[in-house]
């Protein structure tokens, strides 16, 4: 087969170097790297100077095209420009006889709407993460929102795909009792873990450095969480802080995520009223070497988050060597299963019943060995496999579906430049400067659109 996939869940501003990003590189670099059957081509919008293939030591079954849509990607977020769009998608599709198309992240913002009648022919895959907007609407979309708007409609797509994976059976799940999918139309592909995170020496000079950097004085529970609310860490503290003197003064919780000044100031807050004032600490952006030696040094992992869709913190800290407790909800009981003390993230002293459980009452060596057990399912390798199988399957059972119904392509009549050279210009005109390179990217991705070969 030949396997297209686009790049808006490796590269897209809301995905590159975060959660989605992460997992989409990782499954497709290790797709890659144990399937030389069949042919990779990589479809990118974003960064001309970006290459997937550096990151394997054999890319000969991997093929990128880079095609230039404007500065933000303008060209492929208005509904004017569809026409172009979709004369790129098929092009693509057709030089490339393309097989399988992959959509990494159909409820980005910053992927384009794609259309039924572009991939005739074509088996449709798409990945869905969670579907946490559509669960907490009035959270994610304001009364009369676009974005609610935007939402459905890419639900309405994701209607006409051949077949959707998603990362637990939750998801599956709420996917079906939501939005009316079809059981048989969503397999599951789990998530995993990224293999950058697993236990390390740490020196004596290293810890110490660590700690004094963080404010870290004693032995200490960690929670990767987050400012949005779902990940519950007003619960989390006002949890800690309900705790036993003697525990509070043993641990101190630290809070290792991104947040503004404002989030942190509210925290320390929250610490302070819930007779917790000097025990946690919000260590603000961490690199990625910080954030493996925090999880190794950690006594416990806490992630009482309210609902995942799959959990990373959860696999990491296995990983790290580092004990779990988390949630009984959505993918976080599936994922944590005997392999972490589980709590109601709803009820606060239910988390405090699950830190203290953990903290003194708990073999937290014996419960590691059953997360590390369960943690040989979450691996890239396993994903890939899943990914690759149930790809198959749904190529096969498209084909058999339109074996007899394959039509010529009909050529397009060609009319639109001048719509599009002047959204260019309009761009130029109001302070948008195009380099000379880009200028170049934007004909040759117009002329390909057109029927011109694209070198």
């Amino acid at each position: 087969m030949n396997i297209g996939f686009d790049s808006v869940g490796i590269l897209g501003p809301a995905s590159k170097n975060r959660g989605i990003g992460n997992y989409t590189k990782s499954q497709f670099l290790k797709m890659a790297e144990i399937d030389k059957e069949n042919q990779y081509f990589f479809l990118n919008t974003y960064e001309a100077d970006f290459s997937l293939s550096e990151f394997m030591e054999d890319a000969s079954n991997l093929h990128e095209e880079f095609y230039f849509f404007g500065k933000g990607n303008f060209l492929l977020h208005d509904r004017i420009n569809y026409e172009l769009v979709g004369k790129v998608v098929k092009r693509f599709l057709k030089d490339n006889q393309i097989d399988v198309f992959y959509m990494t992240s159909p409820f980005d913002e910053n992927m384009t709407l794609y259309r039924k009648e572009w991939f005739e022919g074509v088996t449709v895959v798409a990945t869905v993460y969670d579907i946490i907007p559509y669960m907490r609407k009035e959270q994610y979309f304001p009364r009369f929102s676009r974005a609610k708007q935007y939402y459905e409609m890419r639900i309405d797509m994701l209607k006409w795909v051949d077949q959707i994976l998603v990362i637990s059976e939750s998801v599956k799940q709420d996917m079906i009792k939501y939005m009316n999918f079809a059981p048989e139309k969503i397999d599951v592909i789990w998530g995993a873990v990224d293999e950058r995170f697993k236990e390390i020496p740490v020196a004596d000079e290293t810890e110490k450095e660590i700690r004094e950097k963080f404010g870290i004085t004693d032995s200490f529970i960690i929670c990767t969480g987050g400012a949005d609310g779902r990940k519950n860490l007003d619960g989390l503290i006002r949890a800690f802080g309900a705790m036993p003197t003697e525990l509070k003064e043993q641990y101190q919780l630290v809070i290792v995520c991104k947040l503004s000044q404002e989030t942190v100031d509210g925290f320390m807050k929250l610490a302070k009223e819930s007779d917790a004032d000097g025990r946690v600490i919000c260590t603000n952006f961490v690199t990625d070497e910080e954030l493996l030696i925090l999880y190794n040094l950690a006594h416990l992992t806490a992630f009482p988050s309210k609902y995942e869709g799959f959990g990373l913190p959860v696999v990491e800290s296995w990983a790290c060597g580092t004990p779990v407790l988390t949630s009984n909800n959505s993918s976080l009981v599936e994922v944590g299963g005997d392999g972490a003390v589980l709590v109601n993230p709803n009820d606060v002293s239910d988390i405090t019943r699950g830190l203290v459980q953990a903290l003194s009452e708990t073999d937290l060596e014996e419960l590691l060995q059953k997360g590390k057990k369960r943690l040989e399912r979450f691996q890239w390798k396993v994903v890939a496999e899943d990914t690759l199988k149930f790809i198959q399957d749904a190529y096969e059972k498209h084909e058999k579906t339109n074996q007899d119904l394959t039509k010529e392509e009909k050529p397009e009549e060609i009319y639109a430049d001048k719509k599009w050279l002047s959204r260019l210009y309009a761009e130029r005109i109001i302070g948008q400067k195009y380099t000379s390179l880009e200028i170049w990217h934007l004909a040759r991705m117009i002329a390909y659109a057109d029927g011109v070969d694209k070198d």
